[in-house]
């Protein structure tokens, strides 16, 4: 799978130099992620939960870095590298110094660490001069992620389908120097094998 992410990255690459008039993107995401750990069953015994419940939903952060092209204001095709954290990064650790040592922690929730990478097709319906409107986009992601603070080790690593939906505003250009823009507003959803993935996501576009 990765040679076949390469093989189409460097297919963009070549056709980017074949096409001078369509121009080359890169887009940058921060986004919140919330993944939900199923509820065991008898039939699939496991031991993902670290609390009393048998499912749980816990959240983290997510960064997007990608690049394509742009084919008008109605497609885009391109690929993008995911890391995915614990959304407490910034927390102070000394914080828990001040508290009352008597106090009993409670468990910690659990944490998503990741990397990923995926090829992507964005199609945008344009209800605007400059192309703003809706748009969906399908990707094949492939990724590599590790959920802590759980009653054993998961790790896991494969390829799976990923979705989004959202909005897409453009700029205005008034000179033809200025430089394309858009913001995006997305949700995205992904499975990680039995792990469900779901992504707030806000992303900005420069086009050139």
């Amino acid at each position: 799978m990765w040679k076949w992410v390469v093989a189409v990255a460097l297919w963009m690459t070549a056709a980017a130099t074949a096409l001078a008039d369509t121009p080359l993107f890169v887009d940058f995401s921060v986004g919140q992620t919330f993944f939900y750990i199923p509820e065991r069953t008898s039939d699939t015994p496991s031991s993902f939960s670290s609390s009393e419940s048998d499912s749980e939903t816990a959240a983290a952060r997510s960064l997007r870095l990608g690049s394509g092209l742009s084919l008008g204001k109605v497609m885009d095709v391109g690929v993008s590298l995911w890391v995915w954290g614990d959304s407490d990064l910034l927390k102070d650790n000394k914080s828990r110094s001040d508290d009352d040592p008597e106090d009993e922690p409670e468990g910690e929730p659990p944490e998503l660490w990741g990397v990923g990478t995926d090829v992507f097709a964005r199609l945008s319906l344009p209800l605007s001069r400059v192309g703003s409107g809706p748009f969906v986009e399908y990707g094949r992601l492939c990724w590599a992620a590790d959920i802590s603070n759980l009653s054993y080790d998961w790790h896991r690593s494969g390829c799976s389908i990923r979705r989004s939906a959202g909005l897409i505003v453009r700029n205005d250009p008034k000179t033809d120097s200025d430089e394309p823009m858009a913001v995006r507003f997305a949700v995205d959803w992904v499975d990680f094998d039995e792990v469900e993935l779901y992504q707030l996501m806000i992303n900005a576009q420069i086009s050139f």
